[in-house]
């Protein structure tokens, strides 16, 4: 585990540090095997924890903090995931250089299994940077604790980028029956087996929109009783007492793991990578909604020559009943012109625009001195809030918004620019 010190007012997460004041101790994995901690660590002000819920709540509106002000020295993300949300106490997991593989060993030795996709999984690793989170009773929300700063609320992909969080494992605990299988049920005959128990007599049950075909003491074999009808479904296993439960997305879309792109401009070249996701191939892509091309490869290359558009990618799902999509709308990460000025930024009320002179927008862009331009005013999550025409000077009022990051894009003439806006 590196632990890592946000620099308050920047989005940025740099080096190891030393917390002073320590003490080594062990705690127990639900197997037995013992794993290094510690406690007694000095703890930080009253002032940094404040600062810390504002750095928190300016950087990542999307994201919640728990029991604000819940910066504390006194665990850490792998403590929290692995030992404290199953009733432990506060310690800190990995805490030097070089025990950056201290948490793994909740499951090297069998207390939590690997599995294959997020749904059901109670444990996240982000194994590209050694940072771990607990799943909440909602798929693809996620509770973990960033460094020494808060205890955070998120979504699986969105946090600081030093976490790598694209890149997961998902584990569940080993000691108690499940039933495996796929997330997806379509028309074909689906295998469901029920793991972790040996019992002698099994009742199996399924959701109305799916057939139960055949089933012994340890597996079941199903199939969605429509092509045409998306929903979800569900399989139980009834033995000793015990009910055991899996749900499923049927004939696709539902409960499959959304996918989403990234973007990034170096060189006039644009890159594109697709993340998650499942279905099937080819991806076909739009570019400033017009089609492109389609690839079976996740990632995309192709010269491009402005800073900003908007990247749509889609393919069929799993059951081919359907499309899966994800979007990208703003600024591609390079540098260009910028057309328009705006102010204030920060803002809070009223949000100028105004044109540079005409002439030199005709020389960098060629364009007619009166050409007339348009904005589109996207929020966090990529909704357009707010859109209008500029003629040379444009107002908008922004007051009624929600506080966070925007991104506003300004087109004239196919040309994009965009602009990063934080709205107090």
């Amino acid at each position: 585990m590196k632990i890592y010190i946000f620099i308050l007012l920047s989005v940025l997460l740099l080096n190891t540090t030393t917390i002073s004041g320590q003490t080594q101790v062990t705690r127990y994995t639900p197997n037995g095997s013992p794993v290094r901690a510690y406690n007694a660590i000095t703890e930080m002000s009253s002032a940094d924890k404040i600062n810390w819920s504002n750095h928190v709540s300016t950087y990542y509106p999307l994201a919640t903090e728990l029991n604000p002000h819940s910066a504390t020295r006194s665990y850490n993300c792998h403590a929290y995931a692995w030992h404290i949300s199953e009733g432990g106490d506060n310690v800190w997991i990995g805490y030097y250089s070089g025990q950056e593989t201290d948490e793994d060993i909740y499951w090297t030795d069998g207390s939590y299994i690997e599995q294959s996709n997020e749904m059901g999984a109670e444990k996240i690793s982000y194994y590209a940077d050694n940072h771990s989170a607990i799943q909440t009773s909602t798929q693809g929300i996620y509770k973990s604790k960033w460094g020494e700063g808060p205890l955070m609320s998120h979504s699986r992909a969105y946090g600081p980028s030093v976490y790598n969080m694209n890149y997961r494992k998902y584990y569940k605990s080993n000691s108690q029956p499940y039933i495996s299988g796929p997330n997806t049920v379509c028309t074909s005959n689906t295998l469901f087996t029920l793991q972790e128990a040996s019992p002698s007599s099994v009742s199996w049950q399924v959701s109305s929109n799916v057939q139960l075909v055949s089933s012994n003491n340890s597996n079941a074999t199903i199939r969605s009783k429509y092509a045409n009808s998306t929903s979800t479904g569900w399989i139980k296993a009834s033995f000793d007492g015990l009910v055991i439960t899996k749900d499923f997305g049927v004939n696709g879309d539902v409960d499959e793991i959304p996918m989403s792109v990234t973007v990034n401009l170096v060189n006039n070249y644009l890159t594109i990578t697709i993340h998650d996701g499942s279905g099937q191939t080819p991806y076909y892509l739009y570019l400033n909604n017009v089609y492109k091309l389609s690839t079976n490869s996740r990632t995309i290359t192709f010269p491009y020559y402005q800073s900003s558009g908007r990247v749509k990618i889609k393919n069929r799902n799993s059951c081919d009943t359907g499309w899966n999509y994800a979007y990208y709308t703003g600024y591609f990460g390079g540098s260009g012109y910028y057309s328009y000025t705006i102010s204030p930024n920060p803002v809070s009320d009223i949000l100028t625009l105004e044109r540079k002179d005409d002439l030199k927008l005709a020389n960098a862009n060629n364009l007619k001195t009166d050409e007339k331009s348009r904005y589109e005013l996207y929020n966090y999550n990529q909704i357009l809030v707010s859109k209008g025409q500029i003629n040379n000077l444009a107002k908008i009022d922004v007051s009624g918004f929600k506080s966070g990051i925007y991104v506003l894009l300004i087109i004239t003439e196919g040309v994009y620019e965009s602009h990063r806006l934080i709205i107090n």
